[in-house]
């Protein structure tokens, strides 16, 4: 994908999904203004620590940067990643800290660090087609992707255009495009 080609690629697929994700370096660059340009919601992933939230920071303040300059308001969102099953941990604290106040919108749902996560790139396959008895807590990665994709449906908008029979999310491994 690259920023020329980004909105003809959205207008090929339109008709086949309800919503495109893209997922993006948190670097500020064209792609990610051209990205910007055409969401409906940003989800902004910042694992719990200070150094990945630098990098999310960067992109909430080119948000914040278009909506004081430009009067552009694009409804975004942070998601908590790799977020311990267990534990608190003290740099999450802290990033949890630094985002209330800016009084930026957490998602409830985290994604918790599971191993059926990093596996989805090693079988190539959803969560839904990897075997239990090869894949750790399996079960508890499918609640968490359910809850997580639960919550972000609600915060955009209703497109509703696939057929009954399709499912409304789909994981699919993420592929390299040159």
């Amino acid at each position: 994908m690259t920023v020329s080609n980004l909105q003809s690629q959205m207008a090929l697929y339109r008709d086949r999904t309800d919503y495109f994700l893209l997922d993006l370096p948190g670097a500020c660059s064209p792609m990610i203004a051209t990205a910007l340009g055409v969401s409906d919601h940003v989800l902004i992933p910042i694992q719990g620590c200070a150094m990945d939230a630098k990098g999310g920071a960067q992109v909430l303040e080119l948000l914040q940067y278009l909506e004081d300059k430009a009067s552009i308001r694009i409804p975004h969102s942070v998601v908590l990643t790799r977020v311990n099953s267990m534990v608190t941990t003290r740099a999450l604290q802290v990033v949890k800290q630094m985002l209330a106040q800016r009084k930026v919108r957490v998602l409830d749902t985290p994604i918790i660090e599971r191993a059926a996560y990093r596996d989805l790139f090693d079988y190539g396959c959803s969560l839904y087609d990897m075997n239990s008895e090869r894949v750790s807590n399996l079960d508890k990665a499918k609640e968490n992707a359910a809850a997580f994709a639960e919550e972000v449906l609600g915060y955009v908008p209703n497109r509703n255009r696939l057929r009954p029979a399709q499912p409304a999310v789909a994981m699919a491994r993420p592929r390299a495009v040159a």
